[in-house]
């Protein structure tokens, strides 16, 4: 659930005025491929391979606003947590607050389970529902961070065997008063889901290998950043699907072109002279999906900028 670090962003686009009709665009983007080029830093610099997207789009609501912890709460939160009980999950969402603050776990009601944790496992019920803490699942659907829990909702760390104590395990590390309300932050491994609808822009990597038992009928198949690109040391899986700024802050028909420049030590090392493609999609505030589109097919070494 970590981006790779170094992605960025440049945007150039056109604004249409009320001084003449503007162009009628779908309020569903869409996008086409402009170009793809890869820089090849000297070490210890990273790696790039920037990618040129034209889009277009009928109302202008691209772009998630990260000064604004609207685009951190349901529905664009990151990751979906569980509650357990008797052998149940039930998935509570995340909302913020404050940018300066950590995301708080929305649970409706805190009586309907004890969040979950790779521990859980061992708890009646829950052995053949939860996955081992071991690879690729501590990359994947367990995540070491920090998160915050509203005081009337304590009771989902509290013990199964003593409601009266919390679960001896869990390690708090700060408390915060805000608006009124008390919030205690936890340090600790949760069972969680990715949100896709919290990244707007998706890319895939797709390597050319006809003898993978998951390649296409093409003989493409997805290098799996979340699992191949697992960081064992600490347990951390990584993605390239990442979130662009607002484009603007008005409402109407929008066009330009976005530069997406993804940056990594392991690309060369990775990939080579394999043949790779890309398969990119984003979104819109209201959440409606872009066309897909793919690149051509590409080696990083015929693509090197000059």
């Amino acid at each position: 659930m970590k981006i790779v670090k170094g992605l960025a962003f440049f945007v150039g686009i056109v604004v249409f005025g009320s001084c003449f009709d503007p162009p009628q665009y779908p309020v569903v983007p869409e996008i086409d491929f402009e170009k793809i080029e890869y820089v090849d830093g000297p070490f210890p610099d990273r790696d790039s391979l920037i990618l040129y997207l034209n889009f277009k789009d009928g109302d202008g609501d691209l772009g998630l606003d990260a000064s604004n912890p609207e685009y951190r709460s349901f529905p664009y939160n990151d990751a979906f947590f569980f509650l357990g009980n008797n052998g149940q999950l039930t998935p509570v969402n995340t909302y913020s607050l404050s940018i300066q603050m950590q995301d708080i776990i929305d649970i409706p009601n805190p009586n309907q389970g004890k969040l979950v944790f790779p521990r859980t496992r061992k708890k009646a019920g829950f052995s053949t529902v939860l996955p081992p803490y071991n690879f690729p699942y501590t990359c994947t659907v367990y995540n070491f961070r920090k998160i915050l829990i509203e005081g009337e909702d304590l009771n989902v760390l509290r013990s199964t065997t003593d409601p009266t104590k919390f679960d001896p395990l869990i390690k708090f590390t700060d408390t915060i008063s805000f608006l009124g309300k008390r919030f205690y932050e936890i340090e600790d491994t949760l069972y969680f889901n990715v949100n896709p609808d919290h990244y707007n822009i998706e890319v895939d990597f797709l390597v050319k290998d006809p003898q993978n038992p998951k390649a296409d009928a093409s003989g493409f198949a997805e290098y799996d950043w979340r699992t191949d690109g697992c960081d064992l040391r600490n347990n951390v899986g990584q993605t390239y699907d990442a979130r662009f700024t607002l484009l603007s802050d008005r409402t109407g028909p929008l066009e330009g072109t976005l530069r997406y420049t993804m940056n990594s030590l392991d690309f060369t090392s990775i990939f080579s002279t394999r043949v790779l493609k890309l398969r990119v999609q984003i979104k819109d505030q209201a959440l409606n999906k872009s066309n897909v589109i793919e690149t051509p097919e590409f080696e990083l070494s015929r693509i090197r900028k000059k």
